[in-house]
C-alpha cells in the first residue's frame, strides 16, 4: 500500500509540476488571463464533480506551498498552527474582493498590474510563518468560491468511521486540515475544505479513508 501510495504521489507531483511550469509560460508571455481562464474551466467546474481537484493538483500556489511545507518539515522548522475558529471564512471573501477589485480597476486603467505572480508570492511569504492551511482555509480567494462549488461534490475523500481507529495519522498530515474529530474522536472530512490530495488515504494504518461516492470509493489500497 505504500508503495503504491507513493507511486501515486508521485504522478500528482508530475502532473503539479507541468501545471507550474504552465503558469509560468504564461505568465512571461503576459496572458494571466487564459490561467484564470483555465481556472473558471478545470477549477470551478471540475469542483461539483470531483471535489477542490484544482487546489490540490493545479493550483501553482498549492504547488508551491506544498514544497515549501515539505522543506519545513524536513528542516523541522516550526510554523504557527491557528485554530479554526480563530477567524471567520470571511477573509477569504475579502481576499476574493480586493482581487477582483484590482482586477477591474487595472483593466480600466490599461495597466499590467502582476496580480497572480504578486498573489502567490504572498501565499508563500505567509506560509513561511503560518502552517499552509492558514492560506488554503482562511486567506485563499479561490478557495473561497470553491469552497462554495465544492461542498456537495459527486466524489470527494470519505473516512468510514467502522474502520476508524481514532489514531489521528490522517490529520496530522492533511494540508488544509479539512479532517475534523466528532464527539466519539471518530474522524471526517468536511467537503469544503478537502484538497483531494490523498494524503489522509496514504497515511491511513487501516485503509478507512477512500475517494469516491460514499455509497461506492475507490480505496488507497487499489490505486
Amino acid at each position: 500500500m505504500k508503495k503504491t501510495h507513493t507511486s501515486y504521489q508521485g504522478f500528482r507531483t508530475s502532473i503539479q509540476l507541468l501545471w507550474l511550469t504552465a503558469f509560468i509560460v504564461l505568465l512571461v508571455q503576459g496572458q494571466p488571463q487564459l490561467w484564470l481562464a483555465g481556472f473558471i474551466v478545470t477549477g470551478a467546474a471540475a469542483s461539483f464533480l470531483f471535489g477542490r481537484v484544482f487546489c490540490g493538483w493545479i493550483c501553482p500556489m498549492g504547488t508551491l506551498l506544498r514544497f515549501q511545507t515539505w522543506i519545513f518539515r524536513t528542516l523541522k522548522i516550526p510554523r504557527r498552527k491557528l485554530q479554526k475558529s480563530a477567524a471567520g471564512d470571511w477573509m477569504r471573501w475579502i481576499m476574493l474582493l480586493v482581487f477582483l477589485g484590482i482586477l477591474v480597476f487595472s483593466r480600466q486603467r490599461g495597466m499590467q498590474i502582476p496580480l497572480l505572480p504578486g498573489m502567490t508570492a504572498f501565499a508563500v511569504l505567509v506560509s513561511c510563518f503560518f502552517h499552509e492551511s492558514f492560506w488554503h482555509r482562511k486567506l485563499c480567494p479561490f478557495g473561497a468560491l470553491l469552497s462554495v462549488s465544492s461542498r456537495r461534490a459527486w466524489k470527494n475523500i470519505h473516512i468510514h468511521k467502522e474502520g476508524c481507529m481514532r489514531c489521528g495519522k490522517c490529520q496530522r498530515v492533511c494540508p488544509s486540515e479539512s479532517i475534523d474529530t466528532d464527539s466519539d474522536k471518530l474522524r471526517y472530512n468536511t467537503n469544503k475544505e478537502c484538497l483531494v490530495c490523498r494524503s489522509c488515504i496514504g497515511a491511513c494504518p487501516t485503509g478507512t479513508i477512500a475517494y469516491g461516492t460514499e455509497a461506492g470509493s475507490d480505496s488507497g489500497n487499489s490505486t
